[in-house]
């Protein structure tokens, strides 16, 4: 991460979507962003392999753990994985201008921006078309982010502003002009937001007062119902004569108490009257609803795509088991969720994963209601953190059965904190969520550093580009059908990779290309499939097959890299 520089700061908006450039000098020199960034150049920005360095739990597991600069992770990602990820949620350092134990957190805003900006077009790339993504940010870069959002995904995608209540000014001393700051924002989009599926959340709530009615015989017939006072026959059922006696007996609070845990325990029996309007509802509805007027029962309108309606003296019976929920398997009442976040406990997070972070730490809790929101648990997608730090965002999504990528540069932060992490979670880590979602351990994830480059300078010729010459043999094999889209098949050797639709076919060879060769790999084809063959030299007389191409290696391989193996 680049020093924060000394001297003049201005934000140049360059062009529409264009955010590059910042001065600091004091002769008013300007410099492109890059150039304090120490943003890497397009050599290093080719894709790369990922080295795997562990295998941890079950070896059969997707799940990834990345170590290696984001930008360039993000990149080799996408040939793979683009279009697979359902969610991002990222935690980026909030440019506070404070230097923390394990990062520094100050950069010129047009630095932060352009540093945003290069990452959040490679995800855009990444996301599913019904994919989201969450940024996790304070409110210094909250409103540049906003806007380089935009016209990133568009602000037509635009979903919700998020504020999250992360502490209480209890304890705290005022220290800055202004009222106490307890809270930071999530900034949520989606790739397509017609294509998008809100998952629909609820927070607990207390027990509502209005659902102040019973039926003391809900099993007999609806005609024949008995509809009670709930306070008085709450007060009843505990040998009082009345709510008055009661409440002087136990007092007020317990007696309120013992009425909310009977409607609970009750909730199919206990409801509120709720009106019908004249206007907004149906024709039928508004009919039934006079003709109870006069009928001293219970009216039932049945409905074949909704749950049947009772309705009783001109109004609706809405039954308070509607607003009971299970969450982290306890029934409570609930209400929707709104924008507004406040129920989640920072408290005590410290220890979560049983690694410990000073700052920047999210509660577990957090991410699982996100992946709540967008990620449903049968979804063969991944959610993606490339600002992994402790790497709550894996363990929360292991935790809960979903794929997850990590990406984290830094060394210390991916070796002590996430890697650890992650092993305690396939262990049986039991602290964070894991009580809420019955975790015990299993499952696994691969952990790897991300590799050199797969395309470099040609050491005499710099203006031209080669394949990196590490990757010749297996490497190269594995290295040109990450390059064309082909899966690498481990286990065979002559069917080398295989497209997404299992049809089609890749041999990569050192070899010399005879007829004879070509021979061989036709008689291992079925008649919808199809082979192309990448090498280096081939006879250019060969019969070729209809389903039978050659590519020569490099020239033809892909032409935006421009490579040339011999001069």
């Amino acid at each position: 991460m680049a020093k924060k520089r000394k001297g003049k700061l201005e934000l140049d908006w360059v062009d529409k979507g264009d955010i590059i450039l910042t001065k600091f000098d004091e002769n008013g020199k300007t410099y492109p962003a890059s150039y304090f960034q120490g943003q890497v150049d397009d050599e290093e920005l080719m894709p790369r392999e990922f080295e795997l360095i562990e295998s941890v739990g079950d070896p059969k597991s997707e799940n990834m753990l990345i170590w290696g600069e984001n930008l360039i992770a993000l990149r080799s990602l996408e040939r793979e994985f683009a279009r697979k990820i359902k969610l991002i949620y990222i935690d980026p350092p909030f440019n506070t201008g404070q230097d923390f134990e394990d990062y520094e957190d100050g950069l010129e805003h047009s630095i932060w921006l352009s540093m945003m900006e290069n990452r959040l077009r490679s995800a855009e790339k990444l996301l599913r078309d019904d994919g989201v993504i969450f940024v996790h940010i304070s409110d210094i870069e909250e409103h540049h982010l906003r806007i380089l959002m935009d016209e990133i995904f568009d602000k037509n995608n635009f979903i919700n502003r998020i504020t999250v209540k992360t502490k209480s000014p209890s304890g705290f001393k005022t220290v800055n002009i202004g009222v106490f700051e307890n809270a930071e924002y999530i900034l949520l989009y989606a790739k397509n937001k017609d294509k998008w599926q809100y998952i629909p959340q609820y927070v607990e709530c207390r027990y509502d007062s209005n659902y102040n009615k019973i039926i003391t015989n809900k099993h007999d017939d609806y005609k024949k119902w008995n509809i009670r006072n709930l306070i008085e026959y709450v007060a009843e059922e505990l040998g009082y004569r009345d709510a008055k006696e009661a409440r002087k007996k136990i007092g007020k609070d317990a007696f309120s108490f013992q009425i909310s845990e009977y409607a609970l325990l009750n909730s199919g029996r206990v409801f509120r009257y709720t009106e019908i309007s004249d206007t907004g509802a149906g024709a039928e509805t508004v009919k039934l609803k006079y003709i109870s007027k006069k009928t001293a029962g219970v009216i039932l309108q049945k409905r074949e795509k909704y749950h049947d309606r009772y309705i009783h003296q001109g109004r609706e019976i809405s039954f308070y088991e509607n607003k009971i929920r299970k969450i982290n398997r306890k029934k409570i009442p609930t209400t929707i969720l709104t924008n507004i976040w406040d129920d989640i406990s920072w408290e005590g997070i410290a220890n979560e994963g049983e690694v410990k972070l000073k700052q920047g730490k999210k509660p577990e809790r957090l991410i699982k209601r996100l992946i709540e929101m967008s990620l449903n648990a049968n979804d063969d997608y991944y959610a993606l953190d490339f600002f992994a730090g402790s790497g709550t965002t894996g363990a929360v999504a292991h935790k809960m059965g979903r794929k997850w990528i990590m990406v984290e540069i830094r060394e210390d932060m991916v070796n002590e904190k996430a890697l650890k992490r992650m092993k305690n979670v396939v262990n049986g880590d039991s602290t964070g969520i894991s009580k809420e979602v019955g975790w015990k351990g299993g499952g696994g994830f691969k952990f790897y550093k991300l590799g050199e480059p797969l395309i470099v300078k040609h050491k005499k010729y710099p203006s031209i580009k080669i394949i990196n010459p590490k990757y010749y043999n297996t490497a190269l094999i594995k290295v040109i059908c990450k390059l064309e889209g082909f899966k690498f098949r481990k286990q065979d050797k002559l069917l080398q990779g295989v497209n997404k639709l299992g049809n089609k076919y890749a041999h990569i060879t050192e070899q010399y290309v005879s007829q004879g060769y070509i021979d061989l790999l036709k008689s291992k084809l079925a008649e919808n499939e199809e082979i192309v063959i990448y090498c280096f030299n081939y006879d250019e007389k060969v019969a070729l097959p209809l389903n039978i191409i050659i590519k020569k290696l490099p020239a033809d391989i892909s032409k935006p890299y421009q490579m040339r193996l011999k001069i």
